[in-house]
């Protein structure tokens, strides 16, 4: 092996043992209470019409939040060996195994992504489907993003969990989280953030969200996690407009 090569080496595995192992993940048997995350849904947001591949879809501004007594840990690899870290009030963490799909991203997100995560549906005003699409952006790279609560208990003041964690091609491995009083948000301008609205008739219509929509996720309440937006979808001279209500 030359020279070059063993520092690639070095520092590739340097570089993964940063990304799977966090400070305060802890290695010892857990002591406590479990810390579980509370996950919930902002309403969508910066709903916009825009065309893809020649269809007319509905863009928006998603966002998933954090108001619990811990951060969302998981920690795996892009084989589906995917775990639920939950850390303890005293020390440790206890381990919780999920059954996701991790999908390479791509599409210039260039990160590893878990599938299912949240879901986006447009419904009527009674809350029932309209039609069967969902939203085209079906991965999921989580980190904190935004600061909507960092006064909760528990809650960092700046970043804890950075975008580092969803992987690349050479360092696989997944340590994605997200903290207490802290956002993943995912911007409108996003590739694959939109719902087709090709077919879709004009009249008055919700655009749902849902985070953690399987039950996949253990935290502590799951009342919270289901969110809309009611909005009016128009069509003048042949186009399409919408407006938020």
């Amino acid at each position: 092996m030359n020279w070059r090569l063993g520092v690639f080496v070095l520092v590739a595995v340097a570089v993964a043992a940063v990304i799977v192992f966090r400070p305060g993940d802890g290695a010892e048997e857990p002591v406590g209470e479990p810390l579980l995350p509370n996950l919930w849904t902002s309403a969508p947001f910066e709903l916009t019409i825009s065309e893809v591949e020649g269809r007319t879809v509905l863009r928006f501004t998603s966002e998933m939040n954090n108001r619990g007594a811990g951060d969302l840990l998981l920690r795996g690899d892009p084989n589906g060996e995917v775990s639920q870290w939950i850390r303890h009030s005293e020390s440790g963490h206890s381990t919780m195994a999920l059954d996701v799909d991790v999908v390479w991203g791509g599409d210039t997100h260039d990160h590893w992504h878990i599938e299912d995560v949240a879901r986006y549906w447009v419904a009527d005003r009674d809350g029932n489907p309209v039609g069967d699409e969902f939203d085209n952006k079906v991965g999921f790279c989580i980190f904190d993003s935004v600061d909507f609560q960092s006064g909760l208990p528990g809650a960092p003041t700046a970043v804890r969990h950075q975008v580092g964690g969803c992987g690349t091609r050479l360092t696989p491995e997944i340590a994605m989280g997200l903290s207490v009083g802290w956002g993943d948000q995912y911007r409108f301008t996003l590739e694959g953030q939109y719902i087709d609205i090709e077919d879709l008739a004009a009249g008055d219509y919700r655009l749902m969200a849902e985070v953690d929509p399987d039950g996949t996720l253990s935290e502590l309440d799951r009342s919270d996690n289901v969110s809309w937006t009611d909005f009016t979808l128009q069509i003048r001279d042949g186009q399409r407009i919408v407006l938020a209500s």
